[in-house]
C-alpha cells in the first residue's frame, strides 16, 4: 500500500515537474518573442516618415521645414515652393549600402512640383520602402516590411514674404513576421494624414559686411485618422508632429553664402496600437532639437553639417555630414548620418544620394 502510494506521489511529482518545465519554456518563449518583436520594431517605430530621405536635409541633421526652398520641400514644408527660384522641379533619392543590414531592400523617393504663377504652387511625392529583417532565432522567420506614403500639396502666397500650404497623404504600413509556423503575424494598416504648413521668407537686408535674410516656418504634420479595430497591426506608430524652425542666410556675395537653421520637433498623439506581448517601453512622446549648417561656394560647391538631439528619444540623436554640386540643370547631393543610438534603424545611417533637376531650364534650353 505504501509502495503504491509512494509510486503515485513520485509520478505526480514527475508530471508536475514536467508541466512546470513546459510552462517555464513557454513563458521564456513568449518573452523571447516579445523581446524579438520589440527589437525588430524598436528601430523602425517612427517609420520611414520621420527619416530624411533627401540628402540635403539629412546632411543638416534632418532639418528641413525652414531651410531655403528645394524640390524636396514636399516632405518638409511645401509652402516653400512659392519662393523657389526654379519654377518646375523633379527629384529622386536613393539610399545606398542598405543590403548589408537588410535583405531584399528596395526604396523609392520621387518628388515633383510646379509653380504655374507667382501666387500658387503644387507638388506630389511618393516615398516607399520594402525590405526584410532576418529573424533573431531559428523559431522565428523573417520580418517583411512594406511602407508607402503618397501625398499631394497646394501652396498659396498670402503676402510678399509669407505663404501657406495644405498637404493630403495616404499611408500604408504592412509588416509580417512568421514565428513558429505562423504563430505571430500582422496585417496592413491604411491611414490618411493632413499637413498644414507656413513659411516666412524675408527680404534681403544689408548689413555692414554682408547681406542677410531671415527664414521661419511652422508645420503641423501628419494630422490623421485613428486606425480602426480592423487594422490588426500590433504596433502602428506614425506620430503627428509640430515643427517650428528659424534660420538666417549670411549672403557674402552673389555666388557664396552661409546658412544656419535650427528646428524643434514635438511629437503629438501617436495613435499607437499596443503589442499585447510587448515587454519593453519605447517613448511615444518626446521632442527633437536640431541645428543645420549649409555653405555654398561660387554657386557650385556645397558643404553641410548638422546635429540632432533627441529629448527623451535617444534614437534621434546623431551627427550628419553632406556635400553637393550644383549645375545649370541639376543638383547632386550626398549625405551620411552618424547615429548615436543603441536602437538605430539600419536604414537611417546609410549613405543618401539625391539628384534634383530644373525641368523649366532643361526644357527651355531644348526649345532654344
Amino acid at each position: 500500500m505504501f509502495r503504491l502510494l509512494s509510486r503515485m506521489l513520485n509520478r505526480g511529482q514527475e508530471v508536475l515537474n514536467s508541466k512546470l518545465k513546459k510552462g517555464c519554456f513557454f513563458a521564456f518563449l513568449m518573452v523571447q518573442i516579445g523581446a524579438t518583436a520589440q527589437q525588430l520594431f524598436i528601430g523602425d517605430q517612427d517609420q520611414f516618415l520621420s527619416m530624411a530621405t533627401d540628402a540635403r536635409a539629412a546632411g543638416q541633421g534632418d532639418v528641413g521645414v525652414a531651410t531655403a526652398p528645394d524640390v524636396y520641400s514636399q516632405q518638409w514644408n511645401p509652402a516653400k515652393y512659392i519662393f523657389s527660384e526654379k519654377k518646375v522641379g523633379f527629384g529622386l533619392t536613393q539610399i545606398l549600402g542598405a543590403k548589408s543590414a537588410v535583405d531584399g531592400f528596395a526604396q523609392a523617393n520621387v518628388n515633383f512640383y510646379n509653380q504655374p504663377d507667382e501666387r500658387s504652387a503644387y507638388g506630389v511625392g511618393i516615398r516607399g520602402y520594402s525590405y526584410s529583417v532576418p529573424g533573431f532565432s531559428e523559431l522565428e522567420g523573417d520580418t517583411n516590411l512594406n511602407e508607402l506614403a503618397i501625398d499631394g500639396s497646394y501652396a498659396l502666397k498670402l503676402g510678399e514674404y509669407l505663404s501657406m500650404a495644405v498637404t493630403g497623404r495616404y499611408i500604408l504600413i504592412n509588416r509580417r513576421t512568421v514565428v513558429l509556423n505562423g504563430f505571430f503575424g500582422q496585417e496592413p494598416v491604411n491611414l490618411f494624414g493632413i499637413d498644414v504648413s507656413s513659411f516666412y521668407f524675408g527680404k534681403e537686408i544689408g548689413y555692414k559686411n554682408y547681406n542677410g535674410r531671415w527664414r521661419a516656418a511652422l508645420v503641423l504634420s501628419n494630422l490623421r485618422n485613428k486606425p480602426s479595430e480592423e487594422d490588426k497591426l500590433p504596433q502602428s506608430y506614425v506620430p503627428s508632429t509640430l515643427k517650428a524652425g528659424v534660420g538666417f542666410d549670411f549672403i557674402l556675395d552673389s555666388e557664396s553664402s552661409v546658412s544656419l537653421t535650427t528646428e524643434y520637433t514635438a511629437l503629438l498623439v501617436s495613435y499607437r496600437l499596443e503589442n499585447p506581448i510587448e515587454f519593453f517601453d519605447q517613448p511615444d512622446a518626446g521632442s527633437i532639437l536640431a541645428i543645420g549648417f549649409e555653405g555654398i561656394l561660387a554657386s557650385k560647391l556645397v558643404g553641410r553639417a548638422g546635429y540632432s538631439q533627441g529629448l527623451n528619444r535617444r534614437k534621434d540623436t546623431f551627427l550628419s555630414l553632406g556635400v553637393g554640386v550644383r549645375s545649370k540643370y541639376a543638383d547632386f547631393d550626398m549625405a551620411y548620418i552618424l547615429g548615436d543610438s543603441i536602437a538605430e534603424n539600419p536604414l537611417r545611417t546609410k549613405l543618401r544620394v539625391s539628384i534634383s533637376i530644373d525641368l523649366a531650364a532643361a526644357f527651355s534650353n531644348q526649345g532654344d
